[in-house]
């Protein structure tokens, strides 16, 4: 493996070592760079629709993720980023609450997301 990256590496017309420590750091850079955006990833805002990286609206909303009751930064329907998952069960509400759900339910304020989960919650026990 050396021999044959030796090879490959030396460049023609015996320039040397200078272009072959070129060569060496620009396939590192490029090495570099792709684990830095592949680790990235993860985390970059996505848009549910299209699952394409964006940049989310303000606002926040209740949706789902993962089957179960979430709090999203964004718009429905638009760029949206999973702020936290409430743990409360999706298939546990009755059909048309998760359908509003997966459409997503904006609020403005704590107080009404406390409201619209409180809704939530005693359908839920029903």
């Amino acid at each position: 493996m050396r021999r044959w990256l030796g090879r490959l590496l030396r460049p023609a017309g015996g320039r040397g070592r200078r272009a072959r420590r070129r060569v060496v750091a620009m396939v590192l850079g490029v090495a570099a760079a792709v684990l830095l955006v592949g680790r990235a990833w993860p985390w970059l805002p996505v848009n549910l629709a299209s699952n394409q990286p964006c940049r989310p609206a303000e606002g926040r909303f209740l949706g789902i993720h993962r089957g179960k009751v979430a709090v999203f930064d964004g718009l429905p329907g638009g760029c949206s980023v999973l702020r936290e998952d409430l743990g409360l069960p999706a298939g546990e509400l009755p059909s048309y609450q998760r359908e509003t759900l997966e459409a997503g339910i904006p609020f403005t304020s704590e107080t009404e997301r406390l409201q619209i989960m409180e809704g939530l919650g005693s359908e839920a026990s029903k």
